[in-house]
């Protein structure tokens, strides 16, 4: 039963896509073009992150009604029993997730407001679930630990703040979130990080690529939310309980849209803007201005991206770091010109 599920994920998948028109009209949400910041030609529903909840959603269930293990063996057990308070937080979490960002979708909640909202889900995730907590950094090239005592709350809910915005401004041409998500799953399947679930998410995110090269669909600001959330899930649940992921490895996974974030934001308050308001001066932009395509531009993004992580796997030391640091500026620099 249990690859079964998986060809059932593939048909869910198939049978969504096929219906776009018919779903998108059922939930009325659409992105519509201004030949300001959105350059698309047609109006498209923004309604990709919803298959991938499903997608999720389902497989889960599946696994559930025919007691499969499988897909559950990844949260951790207590007492030989699954640990019920895991599975909860996550999977409440990407619901609460998935409503908020269809809201926002649909009628648009204020940044700040947003901001609260995140924080006080990620809250709760680290209420039911203490493995959740960052409570120190352990930076292996260096042989450093960082503890962060009574900051580690913060600290943590910051990270997921962080990369949830980072990943939303990230999100600006056709196929480059998704294909980036995509390669961060691969990386976690690889790495035998919820193994399960990143499956599923893989071949949720194939058929997403392909329809949003078509133009067919957008992810939406709900698929972004909750996929942030479900990364910095898996980052923190398995950081806290093996050597699967370093902090070096987590940082060149991410970096290029957290970074691309801090700069923007530092650049937007120099200038008097408000830094949660979009603009068209990310990296993507700078080299769509260049290529004249998006293909073109998600594919070097995306290498960019993560040919650090890539060069770290085999020369592991904390000056591809700060090297990958620098030549993110001068490229932006370069761009610039």
């Amino acid at each position: 039963m249990y690859y079964i599920n998986f060809i059932l994920i593939i048909i869910l998948n198939l049978l969504y896509y096929l219906n776009l028109k018919k779903i998108s009209k059922l939930i009325g949400i659409f992105d519509f073009p201004d030949q300001k910041r959105k350059k698309h030609q047609r109006i498209i529903p923004p309604i990709g992150g919803i298959c991938i909840f499903l997608s999720i959603s389902f497989f889960s269930f599946l696994s559930f009604v025919y007691s499969d293990q499988n897909v559950f063996s990844d949260f951790y057990f207590i007492d030989n029993k699954i640990d019920l308070r895991s599975i909860l937080s996550f999977y409440l979490c990407i619901t609460l997730l998935i409503f908020l960002g269809i809201a926002d979708d649909k009628n648009g909640i204020g940044a700040n407001i947003r901001l609260l909202f995140f924080a006080i889900i990620y809250y709760l995730a680290m209420m039911f679930d203490d493995q959740l907590l960052l409570s120190s950094i352990k930076i292996k090239s260096l042989d450093i630990i960082i503890d962060l005592e009574k900051l580690g709350p913060f600290f943590t809910i910051l990270c997921f703040l962080v990369l949830i915005n980072a990943l939303n401004m990230f999100d600006g041409i056709n196929i480059q979130t998704g294909l980036y998500c995509l390669i961060i799953f691969i990386i976690f399947f690889v790495k035998g990080i919820f193994t399960n679930l990143s499956m599923v998410l893989i071949i949720s995110l194939i058929f997403f690529i392909y329809f949003n090269y078509k133009d067919k669909v957008f992810m939406g600001n709900h698929g972004v939310y909750f996929i942030s959330f479900i990364i910095t899930f898996f980052i923190i649940k398995n950081y806290n309980s093996s050597v699967n992921i370093s902090a070096e490895e987590v940082y060149l996974i991410l970096y290029l849209p957290i970074l691309e974030l801090l700069r923007l934001f530092v650049v937007r308050t120099y200038k008097n803007n408000n830094p949660f308001i979009g603009d068209r001066n990310h990296i993507h932009h700078y080299l769509n201005q260049k290529l004249n395509s998006f293909l073109k531009t998600s594919l070097l993004t995306n290498l960019i991206a993560f040919t650090p992580f890539l060069i770290f796997t085999f020369y592991n030391s904390f000056n591809v770091l700060i090297f990958t640091t620098i030549l993110y500026f001068i490229l932006i620099l370069i761009l610039k010109k």
